[in-house]
């Protein structure tokens, strides 16, 4: 490696190119995401946020009493991923961010 810019320590040889870049990995429940987003970090050695471990991490002291609630803090989850992802992109970092993100007030149609 070069060492061309900070984020490039957290890249292996081969992806020191990730500089101020933000991979986004989407879909369905269940689908995989959270695995496939932990073992790219893992090769690629970037920082990674999953939104299940995101969210349990913000409202482990807070109720949530049904799936209203837990849709408005999932909107408050994915806030707040983009703003940590915003901080480390200054930085220089290269960073993952993982979920499932369906707009609030949304709703799913099969």
């Amino acid at each position: 490696m070069n060492g061309a810019g900070r984020g490039s320590e957290y890249c292996e040889d081969g992806v020191e190119n990730m500089n101020k870049k933000i991979i986004i990995i989407e879909g369905y429940l269940a689908s995989g995401k959270s695995t496939f987003a932990l073992r790219l970090s893992k090769d690629i050695r970037v920082p990674c946020f999953v939104k299940y471990t995101f969210k349990i991490a913000l409202c482990s002291n807070i109720s949530i009493p049904d799936k209203r609630e837990s849709s408005r803090f999932s909107t408050i989850t994915f806030d707040g991923m983009m703003y940590a992802a915003e901080r480390l992109i200054e930085m220089d970092c290269p960073v993952i961010i993982e979920g499932n993100f369906v707009p609030f007030g949304v709703k799913k149609i099969d």
